[in-house]
């Protein structure tokens, strides 16, 4: 998304490096590794996924990343007016999951490249870009309805709710803050917490991780 602002955090790093030690050998066995990180608004997606990009390219695996919030129908503030006349709009039909199923695909096929939608957050606007997967071998999307996705060979669940990333959400200013915009983190969060059982690791409230059934 354009106008996104990353801010990495060591305790973010640090997981990033477990999880790339765990997942070293399996992602350098095969030509084509899918990670998908999950959570609700504000949990720390983006910036897990940048974290392990960073410590991934550090170690030679040269990895990409898509954003969900990019497969969007509709652009941000018109997509917040259709929420506005009708609620139950909110949930994983309001992204183009059609498209970013079939750019995992593609790059599990190993594909050249993909053109993909990129989202202009302040100028509520979607445009296109060619994404390059020559010579990538791990892709990473981030968002909270992911870990749908099929052909996913790791899945990261992130467990903070929307009421834990209050404060961290007032920061990045991105979000509708009101009564609506908190009503619509609600329906989101029910929907995200029934994909939390597919998930391979999860990221617990205080930064520790944790594997499936352990």
């Amino acid at each position: 998304m354009i106008g996104d602002k990353i801010h990495i955090k060591e305790e973010y790093l640090h997981n990033a490096r477990k999880i790339k030690d765990l997942l070293e050998f399996d992602i350098r066995s095969v030509p084509a590794f899918v990670i998908t990180i999950g959570g609700e608004s504000g949990s720390g997606k983006s910036v897990t996924a940048s974290c392990l990009k960073l410590v991934l390219d550090e170690a030679n695996i040269p990895t990409l990343i898509l954003h969900q919030d990019d497969y969007f129908f509709l652009p941000p503030y018109t997509n917040h007016k259709q929420r506005l006349l009708d609620i139950t709009h909110v949930g994983k039909s309001e992204v183009n999951f059609n498209l970013l199923q079939e750019h995992v695909n593609l790059f599990l096929q190993q594909a050249p490249e993909i053109n993909k939608p990129i989202v202009d957050y302040q100028a509520n606007e979607i445009h296109k870009e060619t994404v390059s997967f020559e010579n990538i071998q791990c892709l990473i999307i981030e968002g909270t309805y992911v870990l749908d996705l099929q052909n996913s060979a790791f899945k990261i669940f992130i467990e903070r709710t929307y009421i834990d990333t209050l404060e961290k959400r007032k920061l990045r200013a991105r979000d509708i803050m009101d009564d609506f915009g908190e009503k619509v983190l609600e329906i989101e969060h029910h929907i995200i917490r029934e994909m939390r059982v597919h998930a391979d690791l999860y990221i617990q409230k205080d930064y520790s991780i944790r594997l499936k059934n352990k």
